[in-house]
C-alpha cells in the first residue's frame, strides 16, 4: 500500500499521480482480472504508448474519446492515456443503443470512439450520423473496413509518450460521465481532476481506512461515477489492487471475493438487498470482506 497525499492541488493529476505510483510501487498490481494482473509500472508504460497511438490519431488537449467499452483494465488504460494528452474521456453505457447510443454520441463530441467487438454491431447502424474522426476496436481479429479503423493493439504497440503535464491544471476537465436519465435523456456531467479526487481524499479514503493488504472488488460498471469514485481511482490513489469483475454476479459474489481475497467493494443500494436475499450458503461466512 502506497496512499499518496492529495493535499497538494499540483499532484491533482491523474496522469502524475499514475507516474508517481509507477516510480514509489511500480511492481504492486494495480488492475487486477482472473487471467491478468496489471502493475502500476505497467499501467504507466502501457498508458504512455497508449498515448502516443491516440495522439497519432489526432487525439489532443479538449478533445473527446468516447468508450463504449464493457468492465476490462483496458477501459481504465484508456482513460489514463487520454488524460495524459489534456483529453477528456467519457464512458458511454453498454446498455444503450439505437437512439438512445446515438444520442450519447453526438453530444459528447467525440474525436475518437473506442469500441469492443461485440458492440460494433450497435454503431454500424448509426456510423454515417456520427462525427467521429477515428474508431478503434477492442478485438483480436480486425475486420476489413475504412481507413479510420484501428485496433487497441495498434495503439498499444506505438512508441511511448513522454509527457510533463505542465499545461494541465486540477481544475481542468478530464472526464463526461452520463446521468441515469430517470428524469428524461441522459444528461453528460463535466468532471475535473478536483472534482474526483477530493471526493476521494475527503470522503471515500476516510471511509474505508484502507490498510496494508487490502483488495478492492469492483462490481460496479465502469460506466458508473461510482466505480471510479469508490474503487478504481481511490486504488490509484491509496496504491492498491483494483479487481475488475465483468459484472455483479448474486449467485457467485463471495465465490468471487474468497478467490481474490477482496477486503473491500462497494455496492449500490439494490446491490445488498439482492445479496441479503439470496439463498443462504454454508460458506458464506467464510470471507475476507471488511467494508462493504
Amino acid at each position: 500500500m502506497n496512499k499518496l497525499d492529495m493535499a497538494n492541488t499540483d499532484e491533482r493529476i491523474f496522469p502524475k499521480i499514475l507516474r508517481k505510483q509507477a516510480e514509489q510501487a511500480g511492481d504492486s498490481p494495480f488492475l487486477v482480472t482472473e487471467s491478468q494482473s496489471i502493475s502500476f509500472a505497467e499501467a504507466e508504460r502501457i498508458t504512455n504508448c497508449l498515448a502516443g497511438g491516440l495522439q497519432a490519431l489526432g487525439l489532443g488537449r479538449g478533445d473527446c474519446i468516447a468508450l463504449y467499452m464493457g468492465n476490462r483494465p483496458e477501459i481504465v488504460l484508456l482513460a489514463l492515456a487520454a488524460n495524459k494528452l489534456g483529453a477528456v474521456w467519457t464512458p458511454i453505457s453498454t446498455d444503450y443503443k439505437g437512439q438512445w447510443l446515438l444520442d450519447s454520441l453526438q453530444r459528447s463530441r467525440c474525436k475518437v470512439l473506442v469500441s469492443d467487438w461485440e458492440f460494433f454491431p450497435r454503431l454500424d447502424p448509426i456510423l454515417d450520423q456520427l462525427n467521429v474522426g477515428q474508431i478503434v476496436l477492442h478485438t483480436d481479429s480486425m475486420p476489413d473496413g475504412a481507413a479510420n479503423l484501428h485496433s487497441y493493439a495498434e495503439l498499444a504497440a506505438h512508441q511511448p509518450l513522454q509527457l510533463d503535464y505542465a499545461d494541465q491544471d486540477y481544475g481542468d476537465i478530464c472526464a463526461i460521465l452520463w446521468t441515469s436519465g430517470t428524469t428524461g435523456k441522459s444528461k453528460g456531467v463535466l468532471q475535473s481532476y478536483n472534482n474526483w479526487i477530493r471526493a476521494i481524499a475527503e470522503g471515500c479514503s476516510v471511509q474505508n481506512d484502507s490498510r496494508e493488504g487490502d483488495i478492492i472488488l469492483c462490481v460496479l460498471p465502469l460506466f458508473h461515477t461510482a466505480a471510479w469514485l469508490t474503487c478504481v481511482y481511490r486504488a490509484l490513489i491509496e496504491g492498491i489492487p483494483c479487481v475488475i469483475e465483468e459484472k455483479f454476479s448474486v449467485s457467485h459474489f463471495w465465490d468471487r471475493v474468497r478467490l481474490f481475497g477482496a477486503t473491500q467493494t462497494f455496492a449500490l443500494g439494490a446491490m445488498g438487498v439482492f445479496l441479503l436475499n439470496a439463498p443462504e450458503k454454508p460458506d458464506d461466512a467464510n470471507s475476507t470482506l471488511r467494508i462493504a
